[in-house]
């Protein structure tokens, strides 16, 4: 059974414009706990090994968009799963499911700057 409260919160953004729906899930984003998984125990890779690994997949978005003087692209989303099977076979293969979003600013009809799709590949 719903509460009333969530009922309502979920009326009013229903009825909120984009941007506001934009705006809001930009706020309540930084307050959003992680329901889905419970921390690993004695994991092998280290803080140090999560933060080079994000280090080189920096760099190389860097040194793709300057190698093919791409101008467009502020940000990319990225996900890979099931990396151990495809680990097993050193190279990427059916197991391991991955996505890629790739997203820009463009100047809208009011002279505002706003974030926009470039492309997706899945």
């Amino acid at each position: 059974m719903k509460s009333k409260k969530i009922e309502k919160l979920s009326e009013d953004f229903i009825n909120l414009s984009n941007e506001e729906k934009q705006e809001f899930v930009k706020m309540v984003r930084t307050h959003w706990p992680d329901w889905e998984c419970e921390k690993y125990e004695n994991p092998k890779t280290t803080i140090a090994n999560v933060k080079e690994l994000q280090e080189k997949m920096v760099q190389l978005c860097i040194d793709f968009i300057s190698e093919y003087e791409l101008d467009d692209i502020q940000e990319v989303r990225f996900s890979a799963d099931m990396l151990q099977e495809s680990k097993k076979c050193g190279k990427w293969t059916a197991a391991t499911d991955s996505f890629i979003d790739v997203y820009g600013f463009q100047t809208d009809e009011d002279g505002l700057e706003t974030r926009r799709i470039i492309g997706e590949y899945y």
